[in-house]
């Protein structure tokens, strides 16, 4: 069986008539997570509205466009396969910080909203920043009160995407593996990842073969996918190391855990996920 896993690009969307309210330049889009938290929270501070759009209730690990904006991946995987976690670094805890930093500009039900729920209140006009993709649940196309730009970047790193690519799973046991590894380049072509995706295609060449390469508002698209990479290394444990950063996410922000103590109690919970 081949089953293709993860297409996806996420950009960062903002309402320019919001940061006119707040005082921001509508033309000046947050470059790092420090201008991303100082603007989230003037618009809040100054206009009432939601500064950033937090989807806690994907209930999965939350806003991971932002975290792999930074160097840091979530579990170390050596050549032996064995798999260690990689929390205790800068990167995570910057990551955590952020989010903490930011969460008084969230909507108030940011526990339960999921990313269609934020991208809805993007569209009304109550948030002034989300990390979205393309928004297809809304009718956002024809508006002109909002820009797109590149997802912000910790100090030091390039910018970065959650998703961006597929990862294709071929069983040696399967009945025919020679076929299913054909049928899994097929996947991988540019030509059918632009007609089976229905969002943004896994590839520059994916989008530059669907009718998006020739709209547009999807430019900053192909800006954002060359940065594309995933928060973890895809492993058997990836569903379960999802929910053990969810789980410490909310342990900080609904629970007002501190940080280093989220990031010892995810290390034990990694290490015991994988069998360490």
């Amino acid at each position: 069986m081949a089953i293709p896993f993860t297409t996806d690009c996420r950009i960062l969307w903002y309402n320019k008539e919001i940061f006119e309210e707040a005082g921001l330049d509508p033309e000046v889009a947050p470059k790092t997570w420090e201008e991303l938290v100082s603007m989230a929270n003037q618009i809040t501070e100054n206009t009432g509205k939601y500064g950033f759009g937090m989807d806690l209730g994907l209930q999965e690990f939350p806003t991971q466009s932002l975290y792999c904006a930074s160097t840091g991946s979530i579990i170390n995987v050596a050549e032996d396969g064995s798999i260690t976690p990689n929390v205790n670094t800068d990167e995570f805890k910057g990551y955590l910080d952020t989010l903490l930093s930011m969460k008084d500009t969230f909507e108030p039900d940011y526990t339960v909203l999921t990313h269609h729920d934020v991208a809805k209140l993007f569209a009304e006009g109550q948030m002034g920043i989300i990390i979205g993709n393309t928004l297809v649940d809304t009718d956002i196309y024809d508006k002109d009160w909002y820009a797109q730009a590149l997802v912000p970047s910790i100090d030091g790193a390039t910018n970065g995407a959650f998703g961006g690519g597929f990862g294709i799973s071929v069983s040696s046991n399967c009945a025919y593996p020679e076929q299913a590894v054909k049928f899994a380049q097929l996947l991988c072509s540019p030509e059918y990842c632009a007609k089976l995706i229905s969002d943004i295609p896994a590839s520059d060449a994916g989008i530059a073969n669907s009718e998006m390469a020739s709209d547009p508002k999807f430019d900053v698209y192909f800006d954002q996918i060359q940065y594309a990479r995933q928060a973890q290394p895809k492993t058997l444990y990836y569903a379960e190391i999802d929910m053990a950063v969810y789980d410490a996410v909310s342990e900080m922000l609904v629970g007002g855990a501190a940080i280093d103590d989220v990031v010892a109690g995810l290390e034990t919970t990694i290490t015991e996920i994988v069998g360490g």
